[in-house]
């Protein structure tokens, strides 16, 4: 399977596995679910790595034209949130509700997820968890909407490297 895919794409500095895997999949199908994970995706543990890290796996989705649609509705969302902000604040505060709206409902399956990871803890610091979600998922964001375009421009330039 490894050579009738073209080998490892040792030439991407990050998401190479992902590449790898949709290539398998393009010739043997999807393969089996299984619930209990043997890798685990850990997110860094300072905002400045954590944004880095985000900001380089999106830039190497960029490399391998990955995820497109999903990229495009995150600039869509945010460039729909300005919009909202912009005439909320000059028009009406009923877009301020519908961009409130909005944001509570992106943000329910990070609230879950923040939720259940900090079970083992005690209430006020999942509350403080719970606050502080949107900023993290917000600075996420903003990496991954930095490293795509640039992931882009690299592969449209033969310049991709490793940071």
């Amino acid at each position: 399977m490894w050579q009738n895919v073209g080998g490892y794409p040792e030439w991407i500095p990050y998401c190479e596995d992902v590449i790898f895997d949709r290539k398998i999949e393009k010739l043997a199908g999807r393969p089996a679910y299984v619930r209990e994970a043997l890798v685990f995706w850990r997110p860094r543990l300072t905002l400045r790595s954590y944004i880095q890290q985000l900001y380089n796996y999106t830039r190497s989705e960029g490399h391998g034209g990955l995820n497109i649609n999903r990229q495009a509705i995150r600039y869509l969302a945010y460039g729909g949130a300005i919009v909202l902000l912009f005439l909320g604040m000059k028009f009406s505060v009923g877009y301020l509700a519908v961009l409130a709206g909005g944001v509570m409902l992106y943000m329910l399956k990070f609230w879950r997820r923040s939720w259940e990871f900090t079970k083992e803890k005690n209430i006020p610091y999942r509350i403080l968890c719970l606050i502080l979600v949107p900023l993290i998922v917000a600075i996420g964001d903003v990496g991954k909407m930095i490293g795509f375009p640039a992931g882009i421009f690299e592969r449209i330039t033969y310049k991709i490297y490793n940071v």
